[in-house]
């Protein structure tokens, strides 16, 4: 008997769920949230992080779970990018 493959989980940066997962503007979403826009704002750039408090109330907004969002700030997802770029190129 052939074992089913885990399904692969979409992961979603905090402005990829807003815009996939609801029909919600930025002021909209940081209204129910219980944040201003300028801290949405921050938090969808990269620039800071929501704490756990928020992410629980992003997810519940959203109808997602915490494993579906990335939670990372814009540095740490640009060295990333930059560490698989040059994975790549040394064909690693």
């Amino acid at each position: 008997m052939e074992q089913e493959q885990p399904k692969k989980i979409r992961r979603y940066t905090l402005r990829e769920a807003r815009k996939r997962l609801t029909t919600l503007k930025q002021y909209q979403a940081a209204e129910l949230i219980g944040v201003s826009t300028g801290t949405m704002i921050q938090w969808e750039q990269g620039r800071n992080l929501p704490n756990s408090k928020y992410i629980d109330k992003i997810c519940e907004v959203y109808g997602c779970y915490r494993g579906q969002l990335i939670l990372k700030t814009r540095k740490e997802l640009e060295e990333e990018r930059q560490r698989r770029m040059e994975e790549k190129l040394n064909g690693k």
